[in-house]
């Protein structure tokens, strides 16, 4: 994965025409997520603070910045409360939607962080309604041109749907 010579929290002098640090892309991402849990808006209220009210970050996030890299340090930067979006309908639909469109679409660019998704659905770190997430079922993803992640799909599926036997025995 590459970052391309858009990314918003950085002064074009800070890169030029590609970048292929990840761990510099994963630092600033995991600080913005943590000033986002520490530091209080002029309305005194922490945006992804802890307390009585569960705030996730918004789906909508992963079509802003729909680089793989930048999806990628999001959902290992988060923690888990920041993508549970299995008891908020709309949100779990924002978010399946882009797995399902990465599913059908899965050698375009813009799906280069599906093995992140699918591995955040495996640990339970991304939280969706899983009723919502059908297109994992019948996933199109070649085992020959794309072995790990279609590993991956069969694994999500798997802790999802709770389809165990059948599946270990073709893998």
């Amino acid at each position: 994965m590459i970052l391309g010579a858009t990314f918003a929290f950085w002064d074009k002098l800070d890169y030029q025409e590609s970048f292929e640090h990840h761990s510099t892309v994963y630092y600033t991402i995991s600080s913005i997520l943590q000033r986002l849990r520490t530091v209080a808006k002029k309305t005194g209220i922490v945006p992804l603070g802890e307390g009585y009210i569960i705030r996730q970050l918004d789906p909508l996030m992963f079509d802003r910045f729909n680089e793989g890299v930048i999806q990628a340090c999001i959902l290992r930067a988060a923690k888990p409360r920041e993508l549970d979006y299995s008891s908020d309908d709309n949100q779990s639909r924002i978010v399946v939607s882009l797995i399902e469109r990465m599913l059908v679409m899965s050698n375009a660019d813009e799906s280069e962080g599906l093995p992140e998704f699918l591995m955040a659905l495996c640990t339970k770190k991304l939280q969706i309604r899983t009723d919502h997430l059908l297109g994992l079922q019948s996933h199109g993803i070649d085992k020959d041109v794309f072995p790990f992640v279609w590993a991956l799909a069969e694994q999500a599926k798997r802790e999802l749907f709770g389809e165990h036997k059948e599946q270990i025995a073709k893998f």
